[in-house]
């Protein structure tokens, strides 16, 4: 299969993603931590875990984060 390459096509603008901003990150402080529903969308500890770091990439590089199931559910904790 041939493809036809076009010059001078915009490309759009790229939306900006903000799910993170659903989630405490930027109230919290070194030991901190909140219980999320694994249930709900958008809250799978793999997701949260992704944002978390996300958030710390984009507004404040020296934050970590990690999460861990505990006997009353998932939480995320800011550890530095």
């Amino acid at each position: 299969m041939r493809y036809q390459i076009d010059k001078d096509v915009p490309m759009p603008a790229r939306p900006e993603s903000v799910k993170w901003k659903a989630f405490p990150f930027a109230d919290m402080g070194v030991g901190d931590s909140f219980k999320f529903d694994p249930k709900n969308p958008g809250t799978k500890p793999q997701t949260v875990g992704y944002l978390a770091a996300v958030y710390a990439r984009q507004e404040k590089p020296q934050a970590k984060f990690k999460v861990r199931e505990t006997a009353n559910g998932y939480r995320c904790w800011r550890i530095k």
